[in-house]
Formats: C-alpha cells, structure tokens, sequence
C-alpha cells in the first residue's frame, strides 16, 4: 500500500506555517530579504486558503522580516495590510479576546514603524488607538509596550519640533515612561523594565542631565545582562561611554568601549566566520550572486583582527565580485576596509591613501535622486563612512586642518541619509579637529550637537558636562585607548604567526611592541612580561 501523506504535504496550512517559520530562520541568521520572500508565500497561501487569521500573522511577520532589512516603507505597508485583515472592522467580534489581542499588536507595531518613518504625530495616534483597545481586557504588559513607544516617538517629535512645543513633549514623554515603569514592574516583564530604564536614560541625557542619565543607564545594564540581553547590554554600555565623555571621565568610557566589544557578536570571530562560510558554500553553489560579495566582507571583518591576510583575501574577492556587477559604491567600501586595517595597525599615512582611493571611486555624492532614492542613500552611507575613516586617519596624523573638510562632508552626508549614530561619531571628530586646529567657538557648537550637549562651554558645568578643552582630551584619550588595544590584538595574533613558523627576532620585536603597549594601557605586568619574553629571545 502507498504511503499515507505526511501532514505538511496534504494540508495547505502546513506548507505556510513551514514557510513562516523558515521565514523567521532566515531573519535570525541575518537573511532578511529571503526571509521575506517566505513570509510572502505564506501570506498568499493563507490568503487562498481562506485563514486571515493566520494571513494576518504571515503579513505581520514580513514586516517584521522588511524592518530588518531596513525597508521602512514596506514593513509599514505589510503591517498595515495585516490590520485591515484582522480589524475588527471586517473580521473580529469585539469580545474576542484572543483577536483582539492580536490586532493590538499589530497597531503597536504600526506605531512603532510610523515613528521610524518620521511620521510621529500619526504615530502616536496609532498607539493611542492600540492603548484603547487594551482597556478592559487585563493588557497591562500591551498597556506599558504602548506608553514607552508613545513617550519615545515624543522625544523624536520634540527633536524635530520648535521650542514652543519641545517642553510639552518632553513633559509627556517623562508622564508616560513613569507609567510605563510602574506597569512593567507591575506584570514583572523586567526586559520591558531594562527597556523604559535606557530610555529614560536617552531623556535625561538629551536634556543634559548626565549624571541623572548615567544612573538609568547604569540600572538598565545590570538589569539586562541578568536577563542575558547582550543586545541592550551593548546599546546601554554605549550610551554610558557618552555620559563619562561628557563627565570627562576617559578611563570609565575606555572601559565601556571595551565592555562593549566583549558582549558584540562578532566577540566570538571563528564562530561566526563558521556560520558565514556555510552560508558563502551555500550561496556559491547556487551561482554566487551579490550577497556572496557581501558575505566575502563580513568574512573580511570577523578575520580582520584575528587574521588579516585572511580578511585581506576576502574582501578582495568582494571588490572584484562587485566590480564585475559594476557596484562602485561596493567597490569602494572594499578599499575602504582596507584603508580600516591599515589604521588599525598604526599605517596612518599608508590608510589616508586608501580612504582616498576609496573616495575617489565612490565619485561625486552631489547628483542623483537624493536620499529618499534607495541606491542614492546607500552612496550616501558609504561616502559617511569612507570620510569619517579619511577624517579620523587625518586626526591620527595631527593634520587637523586637513581633516575639517572630509569630516564636515561625514556630517552632511551622514545627516541627509539619517544615520544619527555616524553623524554623531563625526560630530565629535569633526569638533577635536577644530579645537586642536583653533577653532574654538565653533568646536563647541559642533560638540554640542555631538556628545557636549547644550551646556557645553569653557568652564565645567557640575553633573552635565566638562569643560570644551576637557571634553576633547577625554576623546583624544578614549580615541588611543581603543587604537591601543586593536593594536594588542593585531600583535598577538602576529606573535602566533612568527612562533609557529620559527622566527625569533621577529617574535621579540612582537614582545616589544606588546610590552609598549600594554605599558601604555596602564597593565604592568602584562608589560613587565612582553619585555621579559623581548629579552629572552634576543
């Protein structure tokens, strides 16, 4: 007798729920775009099938699947299919639960998005439609999600309002993350706790409060390692190296920036090189593609520490891959890893080269669709990114005059595609350069929209912000601290390199360069025994 079908092949539900849940496998390992193509087929098979209730899940996870990918607009357009779907308009009765839990979720996720978008009065409308439905039905948990995104999306309206309506949304915003505290303890989902604790301290640190900042930050990231939350861990440790900044404090922000490191994913290189490289064989067999390029350059920065010869061959693949796809933009954010590494080797002269090769193929940033355009963004993301590197190599050289314009073109570019973290980070390059170069007044005005804040000036301000000379030493400082310890790692790994290939004189010179550095990291003994080993082998 044939076999009988198993369950996935005779029921139609079965391949889109399969679908779905590879969809999301695909999310997780970073694959977003292919994640949406899954979560895409079994939206339409549901579709067909006639479950909307199930259709509405598929939508909301492409959403989810096209935010990670950063396509803004799409996720907004998928989620807002999943709520015409599931609204209780067309298809649930008000009394079920179940339903309207559902479609709860959805409108907070609609928020979420809308505020991403810019769109932060229609945001808060959205979320506060969701908070009514969750009245009456025990939503505590929904009820606290729903007052932390309405007071952060009052932040991002108060950032882009006029200063008759600033202290009105940040009134609000404080009300709401107060509230939304209480419930989140309430229910006893300390993730959301963690959550609402960074986000009071962006508010505080927004406002100039720093010290008031640093103690909610410093709060959400013992709460969120005891959760195991690497992700927020990461994003609070980052925040409280902006507060020691501020607060002058190089050894405290040297000391997150390398807390930093250890918690990020990329902490652990060979594990994740493993996973790209099943990915790459993958891929390749199936005849390469654009994401193979892409795939080379994320090899090339798991190995660019550990081995760069190894990432060096990577991302050279990668440039020539994306050259034959006539990808200059790709092109030029090779050269520019390369330029990455040379600096991360101390090569400052060697990496101004590169980054100047690297500008010159990305070519002129002034045309095209501007930076609503997709392509024409990504030019700009790539143009911030290569002259920050040039701007930040030039600093290293102490040519602060010859810096001023490739970082002042960082910021612009960096601000037109709205990558609030690079135009922070160029801020404060940009603003060390033009202190350093004598432009005093104007360093302040930068560095007040950098890590400075509004009351940065020439004298301290007790528990906001040291004074302007302060603050660039402490950056000055901080910018060694990590150059020091890429440093270390790219020694070490050289020191492997000679012991095993029978090279003495080149494994002491290693020593040396280890023991000068660990001397200036303020390690003794770690210093005392590199020169030990130097004099040993010489």
């Amino acid at each position: 007798r044939a076999p009988s079908a198993g369950p996935a092949e005779a029921s139609p539900e079965g391949a889109a729920a399969a679908a779905d849940l590879l969809g999301a496998v695909k999310v997780m390992d970073n694959a977003p775009l292919e994640g949406s193509e899954h979560h895409a087929k079994a939206a339409a098979a549901r579709k067909q099938a006639g479950n909307y209730i199930g259709e509405a899940e598929s939508l909301s996870n492409w959403a989810v699947a096209r935010a990670a990918a950063r396509d803004w607009a799409g996720a907004r357009k998928q989620v807002e299919q999943a709520i015409q779907t599931l609204s209780p308009e067309s298809r649930i009765h008000p009394d079920d639960a179940e339903g309207m839990r559902r479609w709860r979720k959805m409108l907070i996720n609609q928020g979420i998005l809308l505020a991403r978008s810019g769109e932060t009065l229609a945001a808060t409308q959205i979320l506060e439609k969701a908070r009514g439905v969750g009245r009456g039905q025990g939503a505590e948990e929904d009820e606290g999600s729903i007052l932390y995104n309405t007071a952060v999306t009052a932040v991002l309206e108060a950032a882009n309002a006029d200063s008759s309506v600033i202290a009105a949304q940040v009134k609000l915003a404080e009300e709401r993350l107060e509230e939304s505290l209480r419930l989140m303890r309430q229910v006893g989902d300390r993730r959301g706790e963690a959550g609402v604790l960074h986000a009071q301290g962006a508010l505080s640190f927004k406002r100039g409060l720093t010290a008031q900042a640093q103690a909610h930050w410093e709060a959400a990231v013992l709460l969120s390692r005891t959760l195991g939350d690497d992700a927020l861990a990461r994003d609070c440790l980052r925040c409280l190296q902006a507060t020691s900044l501020r607060l002058g404090d190089a050894f405290r922000a040297a000391q997150c920036a390398a807390e930093v490191g250890t918690l990020h994913p990329s902490a652990a290189p060979r594990a994740a090189a493993a996973r790209l490289e099943v990915q790459l064989d993958a891929l390749m067999r199936q005849g390469g593609g654009p994401r193979a390029a892409a795939l080379h350059v994320a090899l090339g920065d798991c190995y660019m520490e550990t081995e760069p010869s190894v990432a060096v061959d990577h991302y050279q693949k990668a440039l020539l891959m994306r050259r034959r796809e006539g990808d200059s933009t790709g092109e030029a954010l090779c050269y520019g890893r390369l330029g990455d590494m040379l600096q991360a080797e101390g090569s400052g002269e060697a990496a101004v080269k590169a980054y100047k090769v690297a500008t010159d193929k990305l070519g002129d940033l002034r045309g095209g669709g501007g930076a609503g355009d997709r392509q024409q963004r990504r030019r700009y993301l790539a143009g911030a990114r290569l002259l920050g590197g040039l701007g930040a190599a030039l600093v290293g050289l102490r040519r602060y005059k010859d810096a001023l314009g490739p970082l002042r073109r960082c910021v612009q570019l960096a601000d037109s595609a709205s990558d609030q973290g690079s135009a922070f980070e160029a801020r404060n390059r940009l603003g060390v350069a033009l202190f350093r170069a004598g432009e005093t007044a104007e360093a302040i005005d930068v560095l007040r929209q950098g890590v400075g804040g509004p009351d940065l000036g020439l004298k301290d301000a007790p528990d906001r912000v040291v004074a302007v000379a302060s603050l660039v030493s402490t950056l000055e400082n901080v910018e060694k601290y990590q150059a020091t310890l890429r440093l270390v790692a790219l020694q070490e790994n050289n020191l492997k390199v000679l012991h095993e290939s029978g090279d003495p004189a080149g494994e002491a010179a290693c020593h040396f360069a280890l023991g000068v550095a660990f001397a200036n990291l303020r390690r003794p003994g770690r210093a005392q025994a590199s020169f030990a080993a130097c004099r040993r082998l010489r």
